[in-house]
C-alpha cells in the first residue's frame, strides 16, 4: 500500500463514522424505552434534574427493573457509566421543559447516545481489520456486516449501554494488542498501556459484568507481551482498572444495590449459544463461521485465536450465570453483543488468509449468511420487542396454558415455535398485508390446535420507526438531512477506498 493509499484509508474513517451514524439515526425507534433502557434513562433524567439517582418520579418497581428502595428513595442499580452517558440527552429534554418520552428532540438525543458509540465501534473494528491485513474494501464489507447483519444495529437505537460496552471492549482489545506488540516501544508502549487501562476501567463502569473479560485481557497481555510486564506498564493498566472497580463498588453501596440473582449456568449457556430464542448464532448468522475460523487461526494466528476464545468464554460465562441471562426485553442476546465484533474479526481474518480460489468460493457463503443476518435484523427493528412478548402472553392466557414455564417469557427462549425471530416475521407479515386474522397459520399452530384470535393486538402492531409519530414536515426535513449526510459520507468514502 502506498503512502497516498495509507493516507486515504486513514482519512476514510471520518466519512465511515458519519455514514454509519446517519444510517443508525435514520433507523431510530418510535416505541418508548423499555426494560433496562428505561431505567437507565430514568436514572440519567434524575441526575440531570436533581443530582440524585432517585427515579421514583418516573416509575415504580414494576415499570423500572433494576431499581431498589434504599434510604427511603427508589434508586436505579443499573451501571453508572451507561447512565452518565445519557445525562446530556435527558438534560436537553428537561431544558425543553418536558419529560415526555415522546418529545422529538429528547428522543433524538437518546437515539444519538446509542448511535454514536455504535458507529465508533464499527470504525474501530474497521481499523482492526486493516491492521490484520485485510484490504480496505474487504474491511469495509465486514464492517457493514457488523453494523447491519448483527444485533448491533438494534442496540444502536437503544441507549442501554450495550453499544458503549461494545466500543470499549474493542478499544481495549486494540490497546492490548499494541501492548504485546514488539513494534510499540518507549513512549508508545506506555501510551498503549494507559489506553488499555482507561478502556478497561471505563468498560467496568459501563458494564460491571464484563470485569472477567477485562481481567482476561490483562492476563493475555501478560502471557503474550514481547517483554516482561514492567512496573510502569503494569501500573498504567491496573490503576485505571482498579479505579473503575472502586467506582462501581461505591456506586452500588450508595444506591443499596443487592447482589444480582444467580441462575442456572447450564441453562444460560444453552440459551445464549444453542436456544432458538436467544442464540448469538441465530441473531448473527455470520458467527456460524467463527468456530471453523478459530480452528484455522489456531494454526496461523494463535495469539489472536487465544484472545478471541478467552474473551468470548469470559463474556459468555459472566452472562450465563445470571438469572437474567437473556436481558429481555431486547432483540437478541443483549449481554453477549460486545463479543460479536471479536468473533466476526476471527471470521474476517480467516477469510483473508484463504488462497484466492478458496476465498472466491467462501464469498458466496459469507454473502448468504450476511443476507440472512440482515433479514433477521430487519424483522427485529421493525417491531418493538415488547409487542411480541405481549402477544405471547396473550397466547398463553388465551390457550389456557398458563404454566408453560415457571418464568415468563421463557417459552420465547426455548420453544422454537415461539422464537422472536419467527414471531416478528409473522407479525410484520400481517402488518404489511393488513391482515388481522392472527389465528390462521400462526407459527405456534403445532403446539396449540385452537389458537386464540388476538383481536386486541392490532392497535399495538405498529412499525417501530420514529418518523411514524412525527409531524410530516418535521419528519421529512429530518429524514432529508440524514439522507443527504449519508449520501455525502458514502461518496467521500467511495472516493477514498474505491476510486484510488
Amino acid at each position: 500500500m502506498t503512502r497516498n493509499r495509507d493516507g486515504s484509508v486513514t482519512r476514510s474513517r471520518l466519512p465511515l463514522f458519519l455514514l454509519l451514524l446517519a444510517l443508525f439515526l435514520l433507523l431510530a425507534p418510535a416505541a418508548p424505552l423499555a426494560g433496562i433502557a428505561r431505567t437507565v434513562a430514568s436514572g440519567a433524567r434524575a441526575l440531570a434534574a436533581t443530582g440524585t439517582l432517585d427515579v421514583a418520579p418516573y416509575g415504580d418497581g414494576a415499570s423500572l427493573p433494576s431499581t431498589v428502595v434504599h434510604a427511603g428513595r427508589r434508586r436505579a442499580t443499573t451501571a453508572l457509566g451507561a447512565t452518565l452517558v445519557l445525562v446530556p440527552a435527558e438534560a436537553l429534554t428537561l431544558a425543553l421543559r418536558t419529560i415526555d418520552p415522546a418529545a422529538l428532540a429528547g428522543r433524538t438525543a437518546e437515539a444519538a447516545s446509542a448511535a454514536i458509540p455504535a458507529a465508533l465501534a464499527c470504525v474501530v473494528f474497521f481499523g482492526l481489520l486493516l491492521a490484520d491485513g485485510l484490504s480496505p474494501r474487504a474491511a469495509l464489507a465486514f464492517t457493514l456486516a457488523l453494523a447491519f447483519a448483527t444485533p448491533l444495529v438494534w442496540f444502536a437505537r437503544v441507549p442501554d449501554g450495550t453499544a458503549l460496552a461494545t466500543l470499549l471492549l474493542l478499544v481495549a482489545t486494540r490497546a492490548a494488542r499494541d501492548v504485546v506488540s514488539a513494534d510499540v516501544v518507549g513512549a508508545g508502549d506506555r501510551r498503549a498501556a494507559l489506553a488499555l487501562g482507561l478502556a478497561l476501567g471505563a468498560l467496568v463502569v459501563v458494564q460491571p459484568k464484563l470485569l472477567l473479560a477485562a481481567l482476561v485481557l490483562v492476563a493475555w497481555c501478560g502471557l503474550h507481551r514481547y517483554d516482561r510486564l514492567g512496573l510502569a506498564v503494569a501500573a498504567r493498566v491496573l490503576v485505571p482498572l482498579a479505579a473503575g472497580v472502586a467506582v462501581v463498588a461505591v456506586h452500588r453501596a450508595h444506591v443499596g444495590a443487592p447482589a444480582e440473582p444467580m441462575g442456572d449456568l447450564g441453562q444460560g449457556l444453552d440459551g445464549l449459544v444453542l436456544s432458538t430464542g436467544k442464540s448469538l448464532f441465530l441473531y448473527a448468522p455470520l458467527l456460524f463461521l467463527a468456530p471453523p475460523a478459530l480452528v484455522r487461526l489456531w494454526r496461523t494466528h494463535r495469539p489472536l485465536a487465544q484472545l478471541v476464545l478467552a474473551v468470548a468464554a469470559a463474556v459468555l460465562l459472566a452472562a450465563a450465570q445470571l438469572d437474567d441471562w437473556h436481558g429481555d426485553p431486547t432483540w437478541g442476546p443483549r449481554r453477549v453483543v460486545p463479543l460479536m465484533p471479536l468473533a466476526l474479526e476471527a471470521v474476517a481474518v480467516a477469510w483473508a488468509a484463504r488462497a484466492a480460489g478458496e476465498r472466491r468460493r467462501a464469498n458466496a457463503l459469507v454473502a448468504l449468511l450476511a443476507a440472512v443476518g440482515l433479514a433477521v435484523q430487519t424483522v427485529g427493528i421493525a417491531l418493538a420487542p415488547t409487542t411480541y412478548l405481549s402477544v405471547v402472553t396473550e397466547v398463553r392466557a388465551g390457550s389456557g396454558a398458563a404454566s408453560w414455564f415457571a418464568e415468563q417469557p421463557s417459552e420465547c427462549h426455548f420453544i422454537p415455535q415461539f422464537s422472536p425471530i419467527l414471531g416478528h416475521a409473522w407479525l410484520l407479515s400481517h402488518r404489511v398485508r393488513n391482515d388481522r386474522h392472527f389465528e390462521v397459520n400462526p407459527p405456534y399452530l403445532l403446539l396449540i390446535s385452537n389458537p386464540p384470535k388476538l383481536d386486541r393486538i392490532w392497535p399495538r402492531l405498529v412499525i417501530d420507526w420514529f418518523a411514524t409519530g412525527w409531524p410530516v414536515a418535521v419528519a421529512d426535513s429530518w429524514l432529508a438531512a440524514l439522507a443527504v449526510a449519508a449520501a455525502a459520507a458514502a461518496w467521500s468514502l467511495r472516493r477514498r477506498l474505491v476510486l484510488r
